[in-house]
């Protein structure tokens, strides 16, 4: 080796030296090497064996049940009602006929949704039915595909929802597929739209893969989308299960209660024993005893006739309660240790179940239904669950909810069943689209907790009415649920009836006991009501 040689394999060395010690100590987030323990790549998810220990945990474990259960009745409840809000401000009508059509267009859409065999696909679910399947299987499976169909009868869409454990790639050749890349069955183009889904299904018998695009070739109008069970990277085609984060957790926390529970199981079954405080031979208290010995032993001498002191026990004749009598020397009852099942279990179960709220965004009052007899505290847990509550209602309303409401929409319209000026115009021409922004505005709400304390509640409202804080829709909604505008048609109906069976309540009474509104006022309101209503049928 010459002289140049050397020196080029000396800098090679200074060069792999220098790496490896720029990879020896680059700072990795650990205090020491190896502290974090093994890297893993979250690129490459294993949504398969998610999927399957997620629903295997849901059928097996109390907890996972529990969980899923109360989030689904919380967040679905019944189905999200629709609020139609048209924007005036877009759109060119006035607010009274923005009411008028809100609210016709509710009511029209409200059919639709609680009559099975115009909303489903198979025929079997209302709207809100599907809505509670559609998050459950997202929870359980990470997503789950939304399809719209259009009923050849009424022409108006039809959901048929799919499991996302059935979205899968065809097979090795179709990770490509005209031009498009597919990934974990979901075809998307080059700028990552998704363009198709390839769902596996049996027909006659035989497994094929079909492909649903996400939108009609020529009209462009929306057929299917996946929604989510919980949050995901940016990069993420799929969802992940929600108990994918606490499926160790839960698992390990139900083989220990049924660990306790099954050594509570065996101390009751076995509530006690003979101890021998002695080394005695040939004793044994339920049966018949051996033959003594004489090699230094103490020996029971009542033991060596057998035939007067046969102690065999017929345990089916045995009652709670029974006592041994007539033991020989140096034997005594002893009972088991009464520690069992552990009384530290509650406390660690109760750990372990609040980590588990912690990391799924609910109180963990909410998760046991355990409150405390602490009002503020109750209260407290309350609204911080309505904060997750709303934060859901606002992402599955648009999510799921909406999607539909626009492609039922659009519908109508086409079928002359709605009426939406300048809607058709702006759907041809894709740069109006704040014309169909504004017809199709809406917001989603669900379930309102009940309140803590009513009255405190009540008395609040009031104090902000007065006080300009607030509008009497955010106090209905807070309170009751409901929007003013339902509450009001409510009322007003009922204000009807209370006229044509002249009665008043003190509630709508002055000091005098009369009515606070008079009678013209309540007839001339009717009547505007119900000459809306007759326009808006009209």
């Amino acid at each position: 080796m010459n002289e140049e040689q050397c020196v080029a394999t000396a800098e090679m060395h200074r060069v792999v030296n220098y790496v490896g010690d720029i990879l020896n100590f680059a700072f990795d987030g650990g205090k020491y090497p190896g502290s974090l323990g093994a890297v893993k790549d979250y690129t490459f998810v294993d949504y398969f064996t998610l999927r399957k220990r997620s629903m295997q945990l849901f059928r097996e474990n109390t907890y996972a049940r529990g969980l899923i259960r109360r989030l689904v009745r919380n967040e679905i409840h019944i189905g999200l009602t629709l609020d139609s809000n048209p924007l005036t401000d877009v759109l060119p009508i006035d607010e009274d006929y923005a009411s008028e059509w809100a609210a016709h267009s509710e009511v029209d859409f409200n059919m639709w949704a609680e009559n099975p065999e115009a909303c489903d696909y198979y025929k079997q679910d209302t709207l809100g039915k599907l809505a509670e399947r559609a998050r459950q299987t997202a929870l359980l499976s990470g997503d789950c595909l939304v399809v719209l169909h259009m009923n050849p009868v009424t022409k108006l869409p039809e959901v048929q929802l799919i499991d996302g454990a059935h979205i899968t790639t065809p097979n090795l050749t179709g990770f490509w597929t005209n031009g498009n890349r597919v990934c974990h069955g979901v075809e998307i183009d080059h700028k990552g739209q998704h363009v198709a889904f390839h769902v596996n299904s049996h027909e006659n018998g035989v497994h094929v893969s079909k492909r649903i695009p996400a939108k009609g070739k020529k009209t462009g109008r929306k057929i299917a989308w996946l929604i989510y069970g919980c949050d995901k990277r940016l990069d993420d085609v799929r969802g992940e299960p929600i108990l994918s984060l606490v499926l160790y957790m839960l698992k390990e926390i139900d083989r220990y209660r049924d660990a306790e529970q099954r050594a509570a199981v065996v101390n009751s079954l076995l509530p006690l024993f003979v101890k021998k405080t002695e080394k005695v031979m040939g004793s044994n208290p339920i049966g018949r005893g051996a033959i003594p010995r004489h090699d230094g032993v103490v020996i029971n001498e009542h033991r060596k006739d057998e035939s007067k002191s046969s102690r065999a026990l017929q345990f089916q004749e045995s009652l709670p309660g029974m006592v041994l009598d007539d033991l020989d020397y140096g034997e005594e009852i002893v009972s088991f240790q009464t520690n069992r099942p552990n009384v530290n279990f509650e406390k660690f179960e109760k750990a372990i179940l609040n980590a588990i709220a912690w990391a799924l965004e609910i109180p963990p009052e909410i998760v046991t239904l355990l409150f405390q007899s602490n009002f503020s505290a109750s209260r407290q847990a309350n609204n911080e669950f309505n904060v997750y509550l709303q934060y859901r209602f606002s992402e599955f309303g648009k999510t799921f909810y909406q999607p539909i409401y626009e492609e039922r929409l659009l519908s109508a319209v086409l079928e002359n069943q709605l009426e939406a000026p300048g809607f058709l115009e702006a759907y041809r021409d894709k740069r109006q689209w704040r014309i169909i922004t504004a017809w199709s505005n809406a917001s989603w709400s669900g379930l309102s907790r009940p309140s803590v304390d009513i009255k405190k509640d009540v008395a609040a409202a009031q104090q902000g009415l007065q006080s300009g804080i607030g509008t009497y829709d955010h106090w209905n909604r807070r309170i009751t649920g409901k929007s003013f505008k339902d509450t009001m048609r409510a009322r007003a109906k009922e204000q009807k009836e209370l006229e044509r069976l002249g009665l008043s309540f003190a509630a709508e009474e002055d000091n005098n006991g009369l009515p606070v509104i008079t009678e013209g006022i309540i007839e001339e309101y009717l009547q505007e009501q119900a000459e809306e209503q007759e326009k808006a049928h009209e």
